[in-house]
């Protein structure tokens, strides 16, 4: 009876250690059943081993009964035999357990300061002039792209670097907060063709001086002295010399100063937050270029200015793109080398949806500096695009080890890791975003949704109760509120705030995305229907013609009302436009994919089994790369489930809703309403699910509710 009481305990034991340990190895809590099942498997095993032998101080030896009769031939047989069987079952116990196991997305945070690292504060304006921060400013960035171009040089990009103008923070924080060892401190007094520049360098684990030096110039000789001074600090920090041969000297004419007065008069209009500083910058970069034809990073900034102005409705990509080229070209023949450049002629290919091109020279522009951070960030931001997140995130990593104060950057990298499913390092970046900028109400906002969509719907209603206090019109907390209330069952306080958000916003995306979950939770077909007929009125393209995104959401709702309706041949032609066609967009790209799959629910409806087929195979592999390429949310593995279920494949369905409901999938009203797990209802494994998904919610609705009392 020792073996069997020591049995039960050492069960007990691995179960609490597995419960606990899972989460870190990045198995789910499904998995537990494995190791209850081992702990079965085992049970007879132990049962057998326990009648007839014991283990003591002094080994193995026959129970109390025999206990003076020594092992035999036969019992070295049988103990073998009987670990024999126990290993064998352990080892499939163990392959079961890890082939449960998610492939974990590493995050890799740069958090020591490379040996030489900079960051170029903002020279302090000495002149009598408060307009001419323009010319302080401009310096000090001119000087931070100088050093930049030092493959060898780690240089904090300038929206970190320009965070702390105007504070009053000692070195050394400033030092640990952008990541650098050395600090690029100095000031500048302009008067007429005059300038005279003080700059010192500072340890920044210290505080002591490492270098200083004043120049009084003519505004003739201000590139030179850039030079002078990025040549002293690499001297200073030893880099080898080498690298000095990045430093460029500008010839651009003998009207150089008064070009690059007014470079730097549009490069201060191009950083305002002024709706008309995109068009002023460009006027300025115009002049420059005008009466200096050979400044090629005026060219290159007309061209990137235009670029961005799409992002601020200022004109449609194709007319950006259009505008910027043959300034690219210009500064191409100008600087063929230029890391900025090649980044730029990147960025074009990229809004212009040649990736193929695009990836190619952001390859090339990295590969000559590794460190420029805008090259970084865009490449991210393009990869994001197509769909390839593991890649997007190395190099949205290294952008922000360039750039870490910058709010929008770290709000950005916490979405994306969000979307692939390391939920507690995207909070983390996501916070420091707010930490940043306590302005900016939209990285809060979304922690409102991110929380709801990974479960945590208590904390999701109680940030969005909170964001609500100081913004109530907020569209993104109301749709993220509404939808953590319904998961929660609380239907009446969903009504209320689906009702806030109709009267507060303009906005038909966020009013059917909400109203789209709300209708169906309450398994409202009627309600459903007066919305999607009332926004598919607002559609302003004729049937069959291109579709904006919001549009093709107008139409998606008003094809899932119809099909609610068992209209399912109209149903049909409005998931076909908003699919772009059977080969549309919705083809290539993994968020529109689920066009492909209602096209594909409508056509089974219809009786077209072999054409929704191609659609559910296409759709299915859009979701199957998306998973390869990074993306981990709990919807991922949802939509695939959808998928599988419309393809007659019952077993994965459910076990991949089990991955989602392992990583935070809390929609017990989608699992039960939506028409794709109808034929899975009597499933025993979902309804296990299902269960567990239900004693979540109502556990943290007991949580929340005591809460608020």
């Amino acid at each position: 009876m020792g073996v069997l009481a020591l049995y039960i305990v050492g069960a007990w034991v691995v179960l609490q250690v597995a419960a606990l340990a899972f989460p870190g190895w990045d198995i789910p809590d499904s998995a537990i059943r494995y190791v209850w099942m081992g702990t079965v498997l085992l049970f007879p095993i132990a049962l057998a081993f326990g009648w007839r032998y014991e283990i003591t101080a002094r080994g193995i030896r026959r129970s109390a009964a025999n206990a003076d009769v020594p092992l035999a031939t036969t019992d070295y047989w049988i103990i073998a035999t009987l670990s024999l069987v126990a290993g064998v079952s352990l080892y499939a116990v163990i392959d079961q357990v890890l082939d449960t196991r998610m492939p974990a997305q590493e995050t890799r945070v740069v958090v020591e300061a490379p040996e030489n690292s900079i960051a170029v504060l903002p020279f302090v304006n000495m002149s009598d002039d408060e307009e001419n921060d323009y010319f302080s400013d401009g310096m000090s960035e001119q000087l931070l792209n100088e050093l930049a171009r030092i493959p060898e040089l780690h240089v904090a990009a300038r929206t970190s670097a320009f965070y702390y103008k105007g504070r009053d923070e000692i070195v050394q924080k400033i030092g640990e907060e952008l990541g650098v060892k050395t600090l690029l401190e100095g000031s500048v007094r302009k008067a007429g063709d005059k300038v005279r520049i003080t700059a010192q360098l500072i340890d920044a684990t210290n505080g002591y001086h490492l270098w200083s030096e004043t120049y009084d110039r003519r505004l003739d000789d201000i590139f030179a002295v850039q030079d002078e001074i990025a040549g002293a600090i690499v001297s200073t920090l030893k880099i080898r010399m080498l690298a000095q041969d990045k430093l460029q000297n500008r010839d651009i004419g003998p009207r150089g100063a008064e070009a690059f007065d007014l470079f730097l008069r549009g490069l201060a209009r191009q950083q305002s937050d002024d709706p008309e500083g995109y068009d002023q910058a460009i006027s300025f970069y115009r002049q420059a270029v005008e009466i200096a034809p050979l400044f090629a990073a005026a060219h290159k900034e007309i061209a990137y200015t235009y670029l961005m102005m799409p992002f601020s409705d200022r004109m449609s990509f194709n007319e950006a793109i259009d505008a910027a080229e043959p300034y690219i070209s210009r500064a191409l023949e100008l600087e063929p080398d230029s890391a900025e450049v090649i980044a730029t002629l990147a960025q074009s290919r990229s809004l212009a949806r040649n990736y193929e091109e695009s990836n190619r020279y952001f390859q090339q522009a990295l590969s000559l500096n590794p460190n420029y951070f805008t090259a970084n960030m865009n490449f991210g931001i393009s990869l994001i695009y197509q769909g390839r997140l593991k890649e997007a995130s190395t190099a949205y990593i290294q952008a922000q080890a360039l750039d870490p104060m910058n709010a929008r950057l770290n709000a950005n990298l916490g979405a994306m890791l969000m979307l692939m499913g390391q939920f507690e390092d995207g909070v983390k970046f996501s916070e420091k975003a707010m930490a940043i900028d306590p302005t900016d109400t939209a990285p809060r906002a979304r922690m409102t949704s991110w929380l709801s969509n990974y479960g945590r719907l208590a904390d999701a209603v109680r940030y969005g109760l909170d964001m609500l206090t100081e913004s109530p019109a907020n569209s993104i907390t109301l749709r993220a509120l509404t939808r953590a209330y319904v998961r929660l069952g609380m239907i009446d306080e969903a009504a209320a705030t689906l009702d806030a958000l109709m009267k507060t916003t303009a906005d038909d995306y966020s009013k059917g995305w909400t109203s789209d979950h709300f209708y169906i939770a309450t398994n409202d077909s009627d309600g459903y229907a007066g919305f999607a007929e009332k926004l598919f009125q607002n559609v302003e393209a004729a049937p069959g013609d291109p579709l904006t995104f919001t549009d093709r959401m107008r139409v998606q709702w008003y094809g899932r009302s119809l099909l609610l309706r068992d209209r399912d041949g109209e149903a049909a032609d409005m998931f076909w436009w908003a699919a772009g066609g059977e080969d549309g967009i919705a083809s290539t790209t993994y968020d529109y994919g689920f066009f492909l799959k209602y096209l594909a629910l409508t056509y089974l409806r219809l009786d077209r089994r072999e054409k929704a087929e191609d659609l559910l195979t296409r759709a299915h592999q859009l979701v199957i790369t998306a998973r390869d390429n990074g993306w981990s949310t709990p919807f991922l593995y949802v939509r695939l489930a959808e998928i599988e279920v419309l393809l007659g494949d019952h077993q994965s369905a459910v076990r991949n809703i089990g991955i989602a409901v392992d990583k935070g999938y809390r929609d017990l009203p989608w699992l039960s309403h939506s028409v794709f797990f109808r034929d899975i209802q009597e499933e025993s494994e979902l309804l296990r699910l299902m269960n567990v998904v239900r004693d979540a919610v109502a556990e943290q609705r007991v949580a929340l509710e005591s809460h608020v009392h």
